[in-house]
């Protein structure tokens, strides 16, 4: 599993600018929120109140600081937060927050994790290298590795928090077979799992061999049925899904540049994109909704929702009118309104007052 990319510089250099998604700036930003909090605690009898309420995250911040407090109630000792601990030169990371408890000689390694694909405390390797490069980095005299991870938007039914103790023999064991991995002959292997991640996928020569060896052409892979992809070819194939996708993303902004800009390449052009009604102003949209409805309209309703239950439809396009779509690339043959960009006194319209002199 432990692989090396040895992917040619050409291809790296053909790599285009890696942007944040949505879901890893959400992630960054619980981060910073659980730093910023932690950061504030002494003196604090509840650290679940130091959370912005209107932070996206705020429910996971508050159970890493609920957590890390029940750690410090019971077993004062030392906190470290986002402290990068390094194992090996090659082999180092960030850690959220690790708990040192002097006393029972126990090491507590919390991670946060903001997305919905399920990740376990037992046996994680990412943990397990934050611990062990935590004992290397501050020479701890470690008995036991408690670790938790604190996924609150996890799919599956299991706890918030997720825990799994080691003793200091067991990840003594697993860090120096770890440590020695750099050292050793190493092979890039192209696969599922190393693939599906990886911005080079699709320009370095093992991936285009895996694609090639599973008769799948990334370019024509979406118009292939479910049936031609034969069941040994299934996990290579949907290894595709994401690099294809992220090429579409990394395509789509500076091709929309240049559209933007005046050079709309033939049999395309620059339309609005959709956007969802919003109410204009909430407080009128409840009262109109609590007139015609009564209790059941407590909750405001989308306007969507509130054409359903029976609202007029032009009462509801009145007060909650479809703001103008973004810009989006898309075939000349599209239905959609063919995009004008807005002028100052578009923008600012009912804002500023505009005299012509």
């Amino acid at each position: 599993r432990w692989t090396v990319c040895t992917a040619s510089a050409e291809a790296i250099a053909r790599l285009p600018e890696q942007e944040e998604g949505e879901e890893a700036a959400k992630g960054t930003a619980a981060h910073e929120e659980i730093e910023r909090c932690m950061m504030l605690v002494d003196g604090v009898a509840d650290w679940r109140t130091l959370v912005d309420g209107e932070h996206p995250s705020a429910y996971g911040v508050a159970l890493v600081l609920n957590y890390v407090q029940q750690l410090q109630t019971l077993s004062p000792g030392r906190l470290w937060v986002e402290q990068r601990v390094a194992l090996t030169p090659q082999i180092w990371g960030r850690c959220d927050v690790a708990h040192w408890d002097e006393k029972n000689s126990i090491l507590t390694i919390v991670d946060y994790k903001d997305g919905f694909v399920g990740v376990d405390a037992e046996k994680n390797e990412q943990l397990r290298i934050y611990a062990a490069a935590s004992m290397f980095t501050h020479h701890l005299p470690v008995k036991w590795v408690r670790y938790a991870v604190v996924q609150p938007n996890d799919f599956r039914p299991v706890p918030r928090v997720k825990q799994w103790n080691e003793s200091a023999e067991s990840l003594h064991a697993w860090a120096s077979n770890t440590a020695r991995i750099p050292a050793r002959p190493k092979s890039f292997v192209a696969g599922p799992e190393q693939c599906t991640y990886c911005p080079l996928f699709g320009l370095c020569d093992a991936s285009k061999d895996m694609l090639t060896s599973a008769g799948v052409n990334p370019i024509i892979a979406g118009l292939m049925r479910p049936d031609q992809i034969r069941p040994e070819q299934r996990a290579l194939f949907m290894a595709c899904q994401k690099p294809i996708t992220d090429a579409f993303k990394n395509a789509d902004k500076p091709w929309l540049k240049e559209a933007l800009a005046g050079s709309v390449p033939i049999g395309l052009k620059v339309v609005e994109g959709q956007k969802q009604k919003a109410w204009q102003n909430p407080d009128a949209a409840r009262k109109l909704i609590v007139d015609r409805l009564g209790a059941d309209g407590l909750d405001l309703p989308t306007p969507a929702q509130a054409i359903d239950r029976g609202i007029p439809e032009d009462i509801v396009n009145v007060m909650a009118p479809r703001p103008p779509g973004a810009p989006v690339l898309a075939f000349a043959n599209d239905k959609r309104p063919e995009f004008k960009r807005p002028t100052a006194l578009d923008m600012f319209a009912g804002i500023v007052t505009v005299t012509k002199t």
